[in-house]
């Protein structure tokens, strides 16, 4: 399970109800009743049981432990029904009420410090939620040593915390160290396996490597099916991985069943307003983007948008991520002036939440400015273009493959602008980060590829132009990825020359 309450509950209880023989069990009762809820993912039922444990607790007198022990687990179903406000300060009473206890308590500490490091990660926080992790896992190990699997948690959370910084290589660090422990384990405990293959899984997404993310996630997805059930919310999150993989890969039938399996199992067991929905809404969206169905994707990708309203607000990560893709499919409609309203309204949120040097600001400026390009408005496209290539250097390094987007299209600008010979050493420097990254086989070199070859006829090296368009023949046939991040290049000229390969292929 994600959070870690629920089973550090679990030990405290044993110690407690050990050291205080003859204490009252109608608290010790309905926190374990409501400890199998949330195992079974009934969040809102639980809550009623642990603020009634709660209230024995206060009526009993009963030591701080208790309290603690019960105001963690509480905090942990608030964050589970997406009550992030109350689960703040539930994880916050918990945490002072171990602090003023006379014992080290290290464990304990280390659990609610955990807890806040996903709630902040959750929120967007990221800052907050990697000093928790880090004091979460110090705990750990003076308590236990570098070996103690309750390390996985907290491991496991701050590798998530660093792919959502794009800072990948820690994030492998720490998801190597998390899986090493927890592919030892017993089979009983395989449901912390799980959860470190899902964030494996996130991590060679982000690495580009979807194959690799695939098998990570299946595997998590039949540990999870196995020990809580199809009808699990866990369960649901881990097909709504699988399903964006697929997408990403293109299988569109694969990732469209994978989506809607986990939206009606989510909706069932969280409510339909639940903020855990908004992932499946906009992955449907995009499938349904990927079939030219714009209308019904807009539609769930405004639900998804006013469910992160509510409960993050407009400052968070997630409702600038998701207010890209409904500008994109605006855009895709040719409803200009709505999808520039919708991209500067994202940009906005991205800059709240990242600052306008944050990396993920880059993808923001980069659509924007296709926009103004596809509108003839290059004069504005160029400056957008320049300030996201810049924006990656400075975080990333002058050969991340992440460049290879924005140098794809400065190339596709200067080559409008009647610059060629700036236009072939960008779109030359894009081929090559590619191939460095990703090999020579990847489709993310075929708007790069696309535009050398054009390049090429321009200058009149008709020759070498062949041999580039021989290349892209092969990669159009056996390549049909989506990317969220727009090349330029990508639209009438791909189309162009796909027709032209089309007629070859008819005429031979």
């Amino acid at each position: 399970m994600p959070l870690s309450g629920i089973p550090l509950a679990a030990a405290v209880l044993a110690v407690v109800a050990a050291a205080l023989p003859g204490a009252p069990a109608e608290w010790e009762d309905l926190n374990r009743k409501a400890n199998r809820l949330q195992e079974r993912g009934l969040y809102t039922e639980a809550l009623g049981l642990y603020k009634s444990a709660l209230e024995v607790v206060d009526r009993e007198a009963t030591s701080p432990r208790e309290r603690a022990s019960i105001t963690n687990n509480l905090g942990a179903a608030q964050y589970r029904s997406g009550l992030f406000a109350e689960a703040e300060v539930s994880f916050r009473k918990a945490l002072e009420l171990w602090s003023s206890d006379a014992a080290p308590l290290h464990a304990e500490k280390a659990s609610v410090l955990s807890n806040l490091g996903e709630l902040y990660q959750a929120q967007g926080r990221h800052a907050l939620a990697e000093a928790n992790l880090t004091q979460s896992i110090k705990l750990r190990e003076a308590g236990g040593g570098n070996r103690d699997p309750d390390l996985i948690g907290p491991l496991t959370i701050l590798g998530n915390v660093c792919i959502s910084l794009s800072r990948l290589d820690e994030a492998a660090g720490y998801l190597d160290r998390a899986y090493d422990m927890a592919s030892r384990l017993p089979a009983d405990q395989r449901g912390r396996l799980a959860f470190v293959l899902f964030a494996r899984s996130g991590l060679r997404r982000a690495q580009g490597l979807y194959e690799e993310a695939l098998d990570s996630s299946t595997r998590a997805n039949v540990i999870w099916s196995e020990l809580l059930g199809d009808a699990h919310p866990q369960t649901a999150s881990s097909l709504t991985q699988l399903g964006r993989l697929n997408l990403l890969l293109g299988r569109l039938d694969d990732a469209e069943r994978a989506v809607r399996q986990s939206l009606a199992v989510l909706e069932k067991s969280l409510g339909a307003d639940h903020p855990k929905l908004a992932p499946a809404l906009v992955d449907l969206a995009e499938i349904l983007r990927a079939r030219k169905q714009h209308s019904p994707a807009i539609g769930y990708l405004e639900r998804a948008l006013g469910l992160i309203d509510v409960a993050y607000g407009r400052r968070h990560p997630d409702y600038a991520a998701v207010g890209l893709h409904l500008a994109d499919t605006l855009r895709a409609q040719g409803k200009v002036e709505e999808a520039t309203e919708r991209y500067r309204a994202a940009l906005d949120a991205a800059e709240a939440a990242h600052g306008p040097r944050g990396i993920q600001v880059a993808a923001f400026l980069n659509n924007l400015a296709v926009l103004h390009y596809e509108s003839g408005r290059l004069t504005e496209a160029e400056p957008l273009f320049r300030r996201s290539l810049l924006v990656r250097e400075g975080q990333l390094g002058a050969d991340h493959p992440d460049l290879a987007v924005t140098l794809t299209n400065l190339a596709a600008i200067a080559q409008r602008r009647g610059r060629l010979p700036e236009s072939e050493d960008l779109v030359k420097r894009s081929i090559r980060i590619r191939e460095m990254a990703f090999g020579v086989m990847h489709p993310g070199l075929i708007p790069a590829l696309t535009l050398q070859a054009e390049l090429l006829r321009q200058t009149n090296w008709k020759g070498e132009a062949k041999k580039v368009e021989s290349r892209l023949r092969a990669l159009v046939e056996v390549n049909n990825r989506q990317t969220h991040e727009k090349h330029v290049v990508s639209f009438s000229e791909l189309r162009s020359f796909q027709d032209r390969n089309n007629q070859n292929r008819n005429a031979k």
